[in-house]
């Protein structure tokens, strides 16, 4: 059944924990629908599925929806990722491919036998400030409250293992790998290499990632910064794991001179965007992917970061890069106001973010997962250089 949203205003100030976001279902519908799959080792079951198959906004005119380039099909489909399609969308997969980037989580980019034609299915990608899959309940939120280009979510859930008991859904000890989710195809291709686009490419997509930013953080706001962790379909404000460089950021702000002015106010956003992040076609950005590591900051830091990401990150020449930050700021004006402290602070957020990544790059050498998903993250950096 549809997904329903309560107190999630368009533009408002959300309250504390949680966030005010919650989806139901008929668990005896799901348990009959996954029936067919008792007595195999996992079966399904999900808090909050959306298996009516609702297309999704789409922001950009007529353009089908998409994702990312893929690596080259392997012979059979991994069987739980058919089980799942099988059971929440009522088809089968005629084709897949594994998708050549994304460290976090097993992206499986299918072509189905039915409607919709393509799906993206996703198993893990825990976010790296809390742990927690968050994606789905993200996305939802996004495209429930605003029209922006993000993949609409078809269906979400929990892989359960045979010796699991019913109130499984709520163990938190659950490895995130046990998650999945199901989400619309966009079309698009990442605009990278970036500093090899043209010029004034270039400069139009950075312009509408501060628009998107703007647009992202003036219908968002609450009342404290932290990551975005779950508690069954109930997504949460939590500390973060490490160093809060967002709620730094804020106390920064808090002590700025221009007391007016200051970059205080809480919001949401997206958490790890830059090029390779968003897909683009035919002069527009058609999609912005990978919300897991979503989390709560101040505009400012998040502003920031996405001026290093997408400016700093590179070697362009002095005039470009003036250009290019007069650009973002432009786009983001469009929507909502920069913050009046923000020429003075951007240099110590980028510092913080800086440290806050050396900081997770530290924690994630202290654990196997980690230490995994880093020689992950080497491995597609790699096989990028060599192309």
């Amino acid at each position: 059944m549809p997904a329903s949203v309560t107190n999630a205003p368009k533009t408002s100030t959300h309250s504390s924990t949680p966030i005010a976001i919650c989806f139901f279902c008929n668990m005896a519908e799901l348990r009959r629908c996954c029936s067919p799959f008792a007595s195999s080792p996992f079966s399904f079951y999900d808090g909050f599925p959306d298996v009516t198959r609702r297309p999704g906004p789409t922001p950009l005119g007529s353009r089908r929806p998409s994702v990312r380039p893929m690596s080259s099909p392997s012979p059979a489909i991994p069987q739980r990722v058919a089980r799942i399609v099988e059971a929440a969308l009522g088809c089968g997969v005629g084709s897949w491919e594994r998708a050549a980037s994304g460290r976090m989580a097993e992206t499986y980019l299918l072509g189905l036998d039915g409607d919709p034609a393509r799906a993206v299915c996703k198993l893990g990608g825990p976010s790296v400030r809390t742990g927690d899959v968050i994606e789905p309940l993200v996305l939802r939120l996004v495209t429930a409250t605003m029209d922006l280009p993000a993949p609409a979510v078809l269906a979400s859930g929990m892989l359960r293992r045979a010796n699991d008991s019913e109130s499984a859904d709520s163990d938190a000890s659950r490895p995130a790998s046990d998650y999945w989710g199901l989400y619309e195809f966009r079309d698009g291709a990442p605009p990278t290499p970036f500093d090899a686009l043209d010029a004034d490419v270039r400069r139009g997509i950075v312009h509408d990632t501060g628009a998107f930013l703007a647009r992202l953080h003036a219908a968002h706001q609450f009342e404290r910064t932290g990551g975005l962790g779950r508690t069954g379909s109930t997504l949460r404000i939590c500390d973060h794991a490490g160093l809060n460089a967002p709620e730094l950021a804020r106390q920064l702000a808090g002590r700025s001179l221009d007391s007016a002015g200051a970059d205080r106010q809480p919001v949401l956003t997206h958490g790890d965007l830059f090029p390779g992040n968003l897909l683009f076609e035919d002069g527009a950005i058609t999609a912005v992917l990978d919300w897991g590591n979503a989390h709560v900051t101040t505009a400012g830091y998040a502003l920031a970061r996405a001026e290093m990401r997408f400016i700093d990150w590179f070697r362009f020449p002095s005039a470009e890069r003036r250009d290019l930050r007069a650009a973002l700021r432009e786009g983001y004006r469009q929507h909502r106001s920069v913050p009046a402290d923000y020429e003075r602070l951007a240099s110590a957020y980028k510092l913080l973010w800086l440290f806050q990544s050396a900081d997770r790059i530290r924690r994630h050498l202290q654990s196997k997962r980690g230490r995994r998903q880093l020689q992950q993250h080497v491995r597609s950096l790699l096989s990028k250089l060599r192309r």
